[in-house]
Formats: C-alpha cells, structure tokens, sequence
C-alpha cells in the first residue's frame, strides 16, 4: 500500500516539473517573439522617417519651382504693364493734336473778326473825310483803333508761337515714345536670349556627367571606374538617383559580390556625391572630388566656369554688356569707355552661350547649320576654342567632352 502511495506522489512530482519546464520555454518563446515584433516596428519607423524626409525635399523643391514661376509672372506682367503706358501715352498724343486742331479753329476765327475790324476801319476813314468839322475827333479814334489792331495782331502772333512750340514738343513727345517702344522690344529679345544662354550652359555642363547614350555616367564619381561601373550597373544601379538611394551596407555587399579584386574600393562618400549631382550642385561635387583626393578645397567663386550662379546672375552679366555696348555707341568718349567695359562683361558670358549653342548644334544636326561631317567638325573647333579662350578647366573639359561624343554620334 506503501509503494502505490510513493508511486502515485512521483507520478505528481513528475507532472509537477514537467508543466514547470513548458512554462519556461514557452515564456521565453514569447520573450523572443515580442523582441523580434519591436525590433520589425523600430525599422519601420526609421524607414517612415526617411520617407518623411523624402517627401519634404520633394515639397521644397516644389516651392522653389512655385517661386520662380511667380517671379515670371510678375515680369510679364510688368512688360504688359510698360505696354498698358505706351497706349496711354499715344492717347495723349492724340488729346492734344485734337486740341491743336480746336486752337487752329479758333485763329480762323479770330481772322475774319480782324476783317471784320478793317472794313470798319475803312468805312470810318471815309466818314472822317466825309466830315471835316469832325476830322480830329475822328482821327484820334482812328488811330486809337489803329493801336488796338496792332495789339490784338501781336496777340496773335504770340498765339501762332505758342502753337509752333507746342507741335515742336508733341513731336519731341513723339520721338520719345518711339524710342521706349525700340527699347521695350530690345529687352524683350534679350529676355529671350538670356532664357537660351542659361539653358545651353546648364546643358553643356551636364553632359560631361551623362555618356554617349545619354544615360548616368557613374564614372564621374570620385572611386567608381569602368569595371565598378559595370559592376554597379550589373546590380540595378545605374542612374545616380539610384546610387544616391543605395545603402553603404547594399554598396560593400555588391563589392564583395563582384570579388576580391574591389576590395580596396571606398563606397562610403558615393551616394553623397551622387546627390551633389542629382540636385545639379556641380560646385559642390567638385569641392568634394578635390578633398577626397587630398587638395585643399577651392572657394565657389574660383571654379570655372559660374555654373553654381542663378539665372539670376547670369541674366545680369548679360543685360550688363548689352547695356554698355549701347551705352558706348551713343556717348561719348566717356561712354564709350564705360560701353567697353559693359560688352568685356557680357562678353565673357556671351562666349560660354555660343559654345554651347555651336556643340548642341553640331552634335544633334538641328537647326540650319551644316549637317555634312566637315561643317560639323568645323561648327564643334569653332565651340572649343571659344570655351577655350574665355572659360577655366573645367568649361573646356565640358566642351571637348561633348564636341567628341556630337562626333562619335554622327560617325555612327
């Protein structure tokens, strides 16, 4: 009886430490599985982050878009507005041609009143020798008449000055206007000049990071050669918005992939200067290239050529030439002077434009230039050497790189 009652007392005992041991291991089970479920719930939440951060420079970017939208428009509406005074001032022109026609009238008038006057005059005379006993009565208002004649006469003739100086003046006005309507057209036309000088530049000095095809050449990052290239290319990233997006940790993985022979590559500063050029800062990608390589950085304004300028500034460089060119050719010594140095600083900028227009022109064959292979060769030495002559290293290495890829594209 002894034996069942133990028997029985270990078959609890067992259970006992059986149901023990499950309630550890799945309590630790859980443990594990909440840790997982928050470590899931931190990525997420850094990766809404970053998204956050995405969505905040694509709204900035577009307020900027907004902002030099509405700068635009207000220029245009300034022109209009220029346009809305030149009607007026031509009303007024004609205002006061209809008052002149009205004084005119009034003149005419005034005529036949002084024939009217002489014939009273005769008529009296002839009275007065009508009448002796009354001659110097009569004489005396004769000449008192006579007086009053040559006074209103002269009256008139101040008025005919008058009138010949007001039409002087409408003519003067005349010219004014003429020459502000020549002026409102002449800014017009640089207006449109100085929207394709900043577009020929922004493209030309983009095309030294694009390749023959058109496409991202990653080779312009600094560390980044044609196998890595290749490489890169092979794994999906081939733009360098992708390349800015790609990971450091994604970047070695696909290093180590491609095998030993990248072990020495350095992918940490690719994706920034990627983003140096995906937001078209060209100065700063430089900047970059040369710490990277161990030279002390330059400042902004030393690169050449001013890409990192606005439109704003480059649109002042223009209307400052065209302005002294202008100014020396209706001045004097002094303004010619001052017209020289105007055009030196348009000038400067001037020859970037045509380089630019001259290699976009040879490359693609748009236009009216020459399509055949010798006017196309000519139209691209021509670019170089104007890029040559007025811009730095790196406007010429721009030029010469698109001038060979216009070639190669028109062999093929």
């Amino acid at each position: 009886m002894s034996g069942l009652w133990w028997l029985v007392i270990g078959l609890l005992a067992g259970w006992l430490i059986e149901l023990a041991i499950d309630y550890r291991y799945w309590r630790r089970q859980a443990q594990v599985e909440a840790q997982r479920l928050a470590e899931q719930e931190a990525a997420l939440d850094a990766r809404a982050q970053l998204l956050g951060g995405k969505q905040a420079a694509q709204h900035q970017r577009d307020e900027e878009l907004t902002a030099l939208q509405t700068a635009l428009a207000a220029k245009d509406a300034e022109l209009l507005a220029q346009a809305q005074r030149t009607d007026e001032r031509a009303e007024e022109v004609s205002h006061l041609e209809q008052a002149m026609d009205k004084r005119r009238a009034d003149l005419d008038r005034m005529g036949l009143t002084l024939n009217e006057r002489e014939k009273d005059i005769a008529a009296r005379n002839h009275a007065l020798k009508a009448g002796e006993a009354d001659y110097a009565t009569r004489l005396e208002t004769l000449q008192a008449s006579e007086a009053d004649v040559t006074r209103r006469v002269a009256v008139v003739s101040n008025r005919e000055s008058a009138m010949q100086n007001w039409e002087a003046r409408i003519l003067a006005r005349e010219h004014e206007v003429g020459d502000k309507e020549t002026e409102l057209v002449r800014q017009a036309a640089t207006a449109a000049d100085l929207r394709a000088t900043v577009g020929a530049m922004k493209e030309l000095v983009a095309r030294q990071y694009r390749t023959a095809e058109g496409a991202d050449d990653l080779r312009a990052i600094e560390g980044i050669d044609d196998q890595i290239a290749d490489l890169l290319r092979k794994a999906g990233i081939e733009t360098f918005e992708r390349l800015s997006e790609t990971s450091l940790g994604e970047l070695t993985r696909t290093l180590e992939g491609g095998g030993s022979r990248f072990g020495l590559a350095d992918p940490l500063s690719w994706a920034e200067q990627a983003e140096y050029l995906v937001s078209s800062d060209y100065v700063g990608l430089e900047r970059m290239k040369e710490e990277l390589r161990g030279r002390r950085p330059r400042d902004a304004e030393s690169l050449e050529p001013p890409v990192a300028q606005s439109a704003a500034d480059a649109s002042q460089l223009v209307i400052a030439g065209s302005t002294g060119e202008s100014t020396g050719q209706g001045a004097g010594q002094g303004g010619a002077e001052g017209g020289a140095e105007g055009a030196g600083s348009g000038q400067d900028f001037g020859a970037g434009a045509e380089a630019a227009a001259a290699i976009g022109s040879g490359a693609s064959g748009d236009g009216a230039t020459d399509r055949s292979p010798e006017g196309v060769e000519q139209a691209e030495r021509e670019a170089e050497e104007a890029a040559s002559a007025s811009h730095g290293p790196l406007f010429q290495a721009a030029a010469a790189r698109a001038g060979d890829r216009g070639r190669r594209k028109h062999r093929r």
